[in-house]
């Protein structure tokens, strides 16, 4: 059992690897470490006055599951990556396969509200090409960017707070340490469990849609844009089927919908052309007024309670 006076701790965000340019978001991430003033990177929280932190260390690199485990060496990441790569090396940044599992590995004293997420979700940003790594350096700098602007954060299921660190002086010791790292192993299983089936569940799914019999013109027919050609066209054009998963291979696209960072349509505005949140003065003062208000009702409802009686 821990007593107050964390001095580091660790978050793990996971994300599958996608078309991310992950050179580009390492650049980004090497930025984001020492001690900043991070307040365009979090939700400001009016009770904080100081939005300086130190992040110590920010890691992009491949997951590679411990031996033993579901998906580990030599088993998983090919399956966990549909890409039929049977007897998968270990995790290597050479690994393009888009759903090879990646993470964001943060160490820091202390965080503000929402950073790892508000950070991540810049970091997504670079690597999908839209924004530079120097969108980092910008957001830093308060004198170009005073007030956060307005970006979505990224989404809280990936985010696992991994460990907490504590000097050794201010460790106490419980005898009863086994019993609860049983139960949290216990936890961990049936979790693991679920989570091997489903994912199970789901790569059978993915081979069969990549499986499934699809209609392709004869070449003669997709050189002349494939007017006439096909079923019913009226040109003599010919059409034989193929699996889709193959089709997509030609064409060097791959299965899936949305990944982590991808455009969602319309025209991109860039993050320093967006329109601001209130800054931390604004923050504030809508605060304290939202206080003064809550203290004049109170104050009103007692005096009206007082007369009554």
């Amino acid at each position: 059992m821990a007593e107050e006076g964390v001095w580091m701790s660790r978050y793990h965000y996971f994300f599958a690897r996608g078309k991310l340019d992950i050179a580009a978001m390492r650049d980004a991430a090497r930025r984001l470490v020492g001690e900043h003033d991070y307040r365009n990177f979090c939700k400001l929280d009016p009770n904080v006055s100081s939005f300086v932190r130190r992040i110590s260390a920010f890691e992009v690199r491949p997951v590679e599951p411990p031996p033993g485990t579901v998906g580990g060496p030599g088993e998983g990441r090919a399956g966990l990556a549909g890409e039929g790569r049977a007897g998968a090396a270990a995790a290597d940044d050479d690994d393009e396969c888009p759903l090879a599992p990646w993470v964001f590995v943060i160490d820091g004293s202390a965080f503000l509200w929402h950073q790892v997420r508000c950070m991540v979700a810049t970091l997504f940003l670079v690597g999908s090409g839209r924004e530079a790594p120097s969108l980092v350096d910008s957001l830093l700098d308060l004198q170009q960017c005073p007030a956060r602007p307005c970006y979505d954060m990224a989404p809280d299921a990936p985010l696992l707070l991994h460990s907490i660190g504590y000097p050794e002086a201010r460790l106490r010791w419980t005898p009863h340490a086994d019993e609860s790292l049983s139960a949290v192993a216990a936890l961990w299983r049936r979790e693991a469990e679920a989570a091997t089936l489903r994912s199970a569940m789901l790569l059978t799914m993915r081979s069969s849609l990549l499986s499934a019999r699809v209609a392709r013109p004869a070449p003669s027919d997709r050189a002349g844009g494939g007017a006439g050609g096909g079923e019913g066209g009226g040109g003599g054009g010919r059409t034989s089927l193929v699996a889709w998963g193959e089709l997509l291979a030609e064409g060097g696209r791959s299965p899936g919908g949305e990944e982590a960072g991808a455009a969602r349509g319309g025209k991109y505005i860039p993050v320093l052309q967006r329109p601001t949140a209130d800054g931390v003065e604004a923050k504030a003062a809508t605060h304290e007024a939202k206080r003064a208000r809550r203290e004049a009702r109170q104050q009103a409802e007692a005096a009206a309670g007082g007369t009554r009686d």
